[in-house]
């Protein structure tokens, strides 16, 4: 295509005068001229299309690379749900066991409380016996 450049620019060689010449001239003229503009549309849009090409394939990988964060991420979610009804349970245990907890401590003050008021009856209960 770079040798026909200089022909390209010569007005001779145009499509009306290969006409004039011979139709199959003008035909293969054309023919020629289109073959030029698709090598030069071509080199343009070869570089692109191989940016393109690199460019998708950086994409894919990224996305690949997306997806197996959203997988981590969806575990990490799942684990942090379990230890939050880990971490439920264990406040309701707490919560029972404080109160199992109070309960004991108010029946070992009313005992208390039963056992000084019965230590006068001490006294009586061992004269009887």
């Amino acid at each position: 295509i770079e040798f026909l450049q200089p022909y390209f620019n010569n007005s001779l060689f145009g499509v009306d005068m290969a006409r004039k010449a011979s139709l199959m001239a003008g035909g293969l003229c054309t023919w020629v001229q289109s073959m030029d503009q698709y090598y030069t549309f071509a080199r343009t849009v070869r570089p692109r299309r191989n940016r393109l090409h690199d460019k998708e394939v950086e994409l894919k990988h990224a996305k690949e690379r997306s997806d197996e964060v959203e997988e981590d991420l969806a575990r990490v979610r799942e684990d942090i749900e379990e230890m939050l009804n880990n971490l439920r349970d264990a406040v309701n245990d707490t919560k029972s066991i404080q109160n199992e907890t109070d309960l004991t401590k108010e029946r070992v003050k009313a005992a208390n409380t039963l056992i000084r008021a019965l230590a006068g009856e001490k006294v009586r209960w061992l004269a009887l016996a």
